[in-house]
Protein backbone atom coordinates (compact mmCIF):
# COMPACT_ATOMS: atom_id res chain seq x y z
CA UNK A 1 0.00 0.00 0.00
CA UNK A 2 1.66 3.36 -0.78
CA UNK A 3 2.52 5.98 1.69
CA UNK A 4 0.27 9.14 1.23
CA UNK A 5 2.21 12.05 1.77
CA UNK A 6 1.49 15.90 0.94
CA UNK A 7 3.49 15.27 -1.93
CA UNK A 8 0.95 12.95 -3.29
CA UNK A 9 1.17 9.02 -3.07
CA UNK A 10 4.19 7.10 -3.14
CA UNK A 11 4.92 3.62 -3.75
CA UNK A 12 6.51 1.20 -1.23
CA UNK A 13 8.85 -1.99 -2.39
CA UNK A 14 6.47 -4.30 -1.66
CA UNK A 15 3.27 -2.45 -3.61
CA UNK A 16 5.72 -4.46 -6.62
CA UNK A 17 6.04 -7.95 -5.17
CA UNK A 18 2.41 -9.12 -6.55
CA UNK A 19 3.46 -7.40 -10.07
CA UNK A 20 6.59 -8.98 -10.26
CA UNK A 21 5.78 -12.58 -8.98
CA UNK A 22 2.65 -12.22 -11.63
CA UNK A 23 4.57 -11.47 -14.70
CA UNK A 24 8.56 -10.93 -14.86
CA UNK A 25 8.05 -10.27 -18.50
CA UNK A 26 5.34 -7.88 -17.93
CA UNK A 27 7.26 -6.03 -15.45
CA UNK A 28 10.06 -5.11 -17.59
CA UNK A 29 7.70 -3.41 -19.97
CA UNK A 30 5.69 -1.44 -17.77
CA UNK A 31 8.47 -0.14 -16.09
CA UNK A 32 11.56 0.18 -18.14
CA UNK A 33 13.25 2.87 -16.55
CA UNK A 34 15.60 2.91 -13.11
CA UNK A 35 13.97 3.01 -9.62
CA UNK A 36 15.47 5.34 -6.97
CA UNK A 37 14.65 2.98 -3.81
CA UNK A 38 14.67 5.07 -0.99
CA UNK A 39 14.84 4.16 3.01
CA UNK A 40 12.03 5.73 4.74
CA UNK A 41 14.29 7.82 7.73
CA UNK A 42 13.41 5.81 10.47
CA UNK A 43 12.05 2.62 9.09
CA UNK A 44 14.24 0.30 10.95
CA UNK A 45 12.75 0.95 14.29
CA UNK A 46 10.60 -1.22 16.17
CA UNK A 47 7.24 0.87 15.34
CA UNK A 48 8.06 4.13 13.74
CA UNK A 49 6.03 7.19 12.27
CA UNK A 50 6.76 7.42 8.67
CA UNK A 51 7.86 11.35 8.24
CA UNK A 52 5.16 13.30 6.94
CA UNK A 53 2.75 10.18 6.06
CA UNK A 54 1.18 9.80 9.72
CA UNK A 55 1.41 6.10 8.77
CA UNK A 56 2.83 3.48 11.11
CA UNK A 57 5.13 0.41 10.12
CA UNK A 58 5.07 -2.02 12.63
CA UNK A 59 8.11 -4.96 12.55
CA UNK A 60 7.77 -8.16 13.00
CA UNK A 61 10.25 -11.48 13.62
CA UNK A 62 11.88 -14.44 11.78
CA UNK A 63 13.94 -14.15 8.32
CA UNK A 64 10.45 -13.89 5.93
CA UNK A 65 9.17 -10.82 8.76
CA UNK A 66 12.46 -8.77 8.32
CA UNK A 67 12.27 -9.22 3.94
CA UNK A 68 9.21 -7.78 4.02
CA UNK A 69 10.11 -5.07 6.81
CA UNK A 70 12.34 -4.31 4.65
CA UNK A 71 10.26 -3.99 2.09
CA UNK A 72 7.58 -2.12 3.77
CA UNK A 73 10.53 0.05 4.65
CA UNK A 74 11.50 1.66 1.69
CA UNK A 75 9.99 3.79 -1.32
CA UNK A 76 10.57 2.15 -4.81
CA UNK A 77 10.28 5.67 -7.26
CA UNK A 78 10.24 5.52 -10.89
CA UNK A 79 13.10 7.79 -12.35
CA UNK A 80 11.40 9.53 -15.10
CA UNK A 81 10.31 12.80 -16.53
CA UNK A 82 6.35 13.31 -15.97
CA UNK A 83 6.43 17.10 -13.68
CA UNK A 84 8.65 19.17 -15.62
CA UNK A 85 8.40 18.98 -19.28
CA UNK A 86 10.85 21.73 -20.61
CA UNK A 87 13.54 20.07 -18.61
CA UNK A 88 16.46 17.98 -19.75
CA UNK A 89 16.90 15.81 -16.69
CA UNK A 90 14.43 14.13 -14.00
CA UNK A 91 14.29 16.94 -11.45
CA UNK A 92 14.77 15.40 -7.72
CA UNK A 93 13.45 17.66 -3.96
CA UNK A 94 11.07 17.85 -2.12
CA UNK A 95 8.69 20.45 -3.52
CA UNK A 96 5.61 18.84 -6.38
CA UNK A 97 6.61 20.51 -9.07
CA UNK A 98 9.55 17.89 -9.12
CA UNK A 99 9.93 14.42 -11.61
CA UNK A 100 10.69 12.40 -8.39
CA UNK A 101 9.67 13.77 -5.26
CA UNK A 102 11.51 12.81 -2.08
CA UNK A 103 9.06 14.66 0.89
CA UNK A 104 11.79 14.92 3.91
CA UNK A 105 13.24 17.89 5.40
CA UNK A 106 16.86 17.35 4.65
CA UNK A 107 15.78 17.22 1.13
CA UNK A 108 16.09 20.92 -1.16
CA UNK A 109 13.41 21.92 -3.06
CA UNK A 110 15.39 21.11 -6.17
CA UNK A 111 18.08 19.37 -4.35
CA UNK A 112 19.45 16.94 -7.97
CA UNK A 113 19.02 15.93 -11.48
CA UNK A 114 19.38 12.80 -12.53
CA UNK A 115 20.13 12.29 -16.64
CA UNK A 116 20.61 9.55 -19.35
CA UNK A 117 22.94 9.51 -22.21
CA UNK A 118 21.55 8.62 -25.51
CA UNK A 119 24.11 5.23 -24.98
CA UNK A 120 21.91 4.95 -21.79
CA UNK A 121 24.36 5.94 -19.15
CA UNK A 122 23.07 7.73 -16.33
CA UNK A 123 24.11 10.42 -14.34
CA UNK A 124 23.46 12.48 -10.83
CA UNK A 125 24.28 16.13 -10.54
CA UNK A 126 23.34 18.06 -7.36
CA UNK A 127 21.69 21.21 -7.98
CA UNK A 128 23.56 23.77 -5.06
CA UNK A 129 21.75 21.78 -2.35
CA UNK A 130 21.38 22.56 1.55
CA UNK A 131 22.84 19.49 2.42
CA UNK A 132 24.56 17.88 -0.60
CA UNK A 133 23.84 15.15 -2.98
CA UNK A 134 26.33 12.00 -2.26
CA UNK A 135 27.53 9.33 -4.70
CA UNK A 136 29.49 5.55 -3.09
CA UNK A 137 29.87 8.42 -0.04
CA UNK A 138 31.04 11.13 -2.08
CA UNK A 139 30.05 14.44 -1.90
CA UNK A 140 29.28 15.90 -5.36
CA UNK A 141 30.33 19.40 -6.37
CA UNK A 142 27.64 21.46 -7.30
CA UNK A 143 27.23 21.05 -11.41
CA UNK A 144 29.18 18.40 -12.15
CA UNK A 145 27.60 14.99 -13.48
CA UNK A 146 28.48 11.64 -11.73
CA UNK A 147 28.04 8.46 -13.48
CA UNK A 148 25.80 5.77 -11.13
CA UNK A 149 25.10 2.12 -12.35
CA UNK A 150 23.00 -0.76 -10.50
CA UNK A 151 23.35 -0.64 -7.15
CA UNK A 152 24.68 2.81 -6.27
CA UNK A 153 24.07 4.19 -3.08
CA UNK A 154 23.09 7.90 -3.51
CA UNK A 155 22.26 10.20 -0.35
CA UNK A 156 20.17 12.84 -1.41
CA UNK A 157 20.70 15.28 2.42
CA UNK A 158 20.38 12.62 4.65
CA UNK A 159 18.02 10.48 3.25
CA UNK A 160 19.69 7.31 2.01
CA UNK A 161 18.61 5.56 -1.30
CA UNK A 162 19.64 2.98 -4.00
CA UNK A 163 19.75 3.55 -7.85
CA UNK A 164 18.46 0.26 -9.35
CA UNK A 165 17.96 -0.40 -13.16
CA UNK A 166 14.65 -1.98 -13.82
CA UNK A 167 16.25 -5.43 -14.28
CA UNK A 168 18.09 -5.15 -10.85
CA UNK A 169 14.80 -3.53 -8.58
CA UNK A 170 13.24 -7.26 -10.42
CA UNK A 171 15.88 -9.27 -9.37
CA UNK A 172 16.00 -8.17 -5.86
CA UNK A 173 11.93 -8.71 -5.96
CA UNK A 174 12.16 -11.67 -7.04
CA UNK A 175 14.56 -12.77 -4.24
CA UNK A 176 12.18 -10.90 -1.93
CA UNK A 177 9.58 -13.25 -3.05
CA UNK A 178 11.61 -16.61 -3.08
CA UNK A 179 12.87 -15.62 0.63
CA UNK A 180 9.29 -15.28 1.42
CA UNK A 181 6.98 -18.03 -0.11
Amino acid sequence: MPVDTPAGSLPLVSDFLAEARRDPGAFKKKHPTPFLIVTIPGSDDVVTQVPLAGRTLRRTTGAKGALLDQAKGRLALPVRKHASPGADAVLVGRSRENDLVLPFESVSRLHAFIRVSRDNKWTVEDAGSTNGTFVRGRQLKPGVQEAVEDSAPIKFGWVESVFRTSEGFLAELKAIVAMTT
